[in-house]
């Protein structure tokens, strides 16, 4: 459920969907974060992944 949703969220080159209140900022936050992430780690991947996983999370409690 809202997979095709949360797949065009993390992909910059499409629009926010609008099941997603405040998506804009949503996803800005989400990838301010990914990239201090990426910058501060040597094991990034496991990290954004997790950061990643959590995001959902908080997206699809965000749908009302």
């Amino acid at each position: 459920m809202y997979m095709i949703q949360l797949r065009d969220f993390f992909n910059k080159d499409l629009p926010v969907p609008s099941i997603f209140p405040n998506g804009d900022a949503l996803r800005d936050e989400y990838f301010k974060a990914e990239e201090r992430i990426i910058k501060r780690s040597n094991c990034n991947a496991c990290e954004v992944n997790y950061y990643k996983a959590c995001f959902i999370q908080k997206l699809i409690s965000s749908i009302k």
